[in-house]
């Protein structure tokens, strides 16, 4: 895991596009708002190959998506909102989702954040994420 640079983002934006309808289509523009605007946002790389990213919000980012506003006014204490995770389709299925989590984790305990949120579609079911965020120990909260 490192922190993503400008050479990764059209490794990044191709994993995105593979991962729709689980995960919202990225433009390069916003790929760099989130570059600039999150506190976390990591690639997963082996062999000089991206094969996932995961981007993320604290509770107090200027960042305008709903789900994340629906957690603001909803949640009482500091968090770290998961806006998007993807992992390439020829990686899924070896642990990467689960490093990428646990790498976070460990980074919202050095910041004293204990909650981790995320929304994970309904409308197209995305099964892949439910399982994976239930065997991670999420729960349904709204």
């Amino acid at each position: 895991m490192r922190n993503i640079r400008e050479e990764d983002i059209d490794a990044v934006l191709a994993i995105n596009q593979l991962a729709m309808p689980g995960v919202t289509s990225l433009d390069a523009k916003t790929l760099r708002e989130f570059m600039n605007e999150g506190v976390y946002f990591k690639v997963a790389q082996y062999n000089d190959f991206v094969q996932g990213y995961l981007c993320a919000f604290e509770s107090h980012s200027a960042y305008e998506g709903d789900e994340f506003r629906w957690f603001q006014t909803n949640m009482a204490e500091n968090f770290i909102y998961i806006d998007q995770v993807a992992v390439h389709p020829q990686y899924r299925d070896r642990g990467m989702a689960e490093s990428m989590y646990k790498d976070l984790e460990n980074y919202a305990l050095t910041q004293k954040i204990h909650i981790l949120v995320c929304e994970v579609n309904f409308i197209p079911r995305n099964a892949v994420s439910l399982s994976v965020h239930k065997k991670l120990g999420f729960r349904e909260i709204g």
